[in-house]
């Protein structure tokens, strides 16, 4: 092996080639359109790898928002204070401006019934009730004047929102709103009944509101307030639907979700993709080094060449990704989105880390053994 000569004593140490950016790019380039790089296919395993592990922290995150509404609309969030002649209408209603409180409203079932004209056999309860209940049952607010009905009475009245419903006397009463009210576990009280909206003043049977975040020890908080004082003993305090479970929380759930650590292996697939779209062409890379090529350019090559074809998948996995975080989403689709987004950019550094490590480490030594095994 012939050896270079020593420098002479006081001899600058020759200059490396600057690297020519322009030459770098144009030769990335030309590898790329003439499919030396062979970005399709690598691109085409990157979307795999990391489409996967992001589809499937998608997935978890469009199923918890189903599960966060399904608890809501089951009205396990919606929590109900009993005291007799005990609520204060007022405090009650003005619950509704209090933090995290959806919707409140006053209730009282009178002794009162209905006779409609259609039925005049089969008389209903009639409850009086302060406007926000129709927000608390899951109506738009705020709601016209009128009464309320369940879903079962707008079916038998043949009735729906807006319309008219007769009464045995002659008289007629507007239907501001029909809610669902299924026998799905939730207490019983309002689902055969005609409510009338009415001024929070005065004294009620009931306060309920509806709170998101579902918190019990605060719900327990916030519904005392509504008690007159001499009420406060008797209260008795539960949720409209309790076989949901009392004790939910949607934060806990996102925060602790199974797939929230699909970033790792995306990233380890990244970096093993990283690696092998390098080793694949290191004989390539050997003879680039072993004609000249400055190791500092040759990485720079790689990492341009890996950006690319990474870039283009990341276009299409994050493209997936929000098709699937649109998909059968009751919630904004951002959250899902986000989440999703994670595994995808973890593959894609493990991919652009691991190839220019591996460009960083081929040896123009090893060029012959290259040159066998290809």
């Amino acid at each position: 092996m012939r050896t270079k000569p020593p420098r002479r004593p006081g001899e600058a140490a020759p200059k490396r080639p600057a690297i020519a950016l322009p030459d770098v790019l144009g030769e990335a380039a030309r590898n790329l359109w003439r499919g030396v790089t062979r970005a399709p296919l690598w691109a085409g395993l990157f979307i795999l790898t990391a489409g996967v592990c992001a589809g499937a922290d998608v997935a978890s995150v469009v199923a918890l928002s189903r599960e966060a509404h399904a608890y809501k609309d089951a009205g396990a969030a919606v929590y109900v204070i009993d005291a007799i002649g005990g609520i204060d209408g007022a405090q009650c209603a003005a619950l509704a401006s209090s933090a995290d409180v959806l919707a409140a409203a006053a209730v009282t079932l009178t002794n009162r019934t209905a006779v409609f004209q259609s039925l005049p056999r089969s008389p209903v309860p009639v409850a009086v009730a302060t406007s926000g209940l129709g927000a608390v049952l899951g109506l738009d607010d705020p709601l016209p004047a009128g009464v309320l009905l369940p879903e079962e009475l707008g079916r038998m009245f043949a009735v729906q929102a807006g319309g008219q419903i007769a009464l045995a006397g002659g008289q007629s009463l507007h239907v501001a709103g029909i809610y669902a009210y299924p026998d799905d576990g939730r207490r019983r009280d309002l689902g055969y009944v005609a409510i009338e909206q009415t001024a929070p003043a005065g004294v009620f049977d009931s306060c309920w509101i509806a709170l998101w975040p579902p918190d019990q020890t605060a719900a327990a908080g916030l519904l005392r307030t509504a008690l007159r004082p001499t009420a406060a003993e008797g209260a008795k305090l539960g949720q409209l639907n309790a076989t949901r479970g009392s004790e939910y929380s949607p934060d806990a759930a996102f925060r602790h979700r199974a797939a929230r650590q699909v970033w790792l292996p995306a990233a380890l697939g990244g970096i093993i993709l990283g690696a092998a779209a390098v080793q694949s062409r290191r004989l390539e890379f050997s003879s680039a080094l072993h004609a000249g090529i400055t190791r500092p350019r040759l990485v720079l090559q790689v990492l341009l060449e890996t950006v690319a074809w990474t870039a283009a998948a990341l276009i299409t996995g994050s493209a997936i990704a929000a098709g699937l975080a649109f998909w059968r989403n009751p919630d904004p689709w951002r959250p899902a989105f986000l989440a999703g987004l994670r595994p995808l950019l973890a593959c894609g550094l493990g991919v652009c880390g691991a190839a220019a490590a591996a460009a960083a480490v081929i040896s123009e030594n090893r060029l012959f053994k290259y040159f066998k095994e290809h």
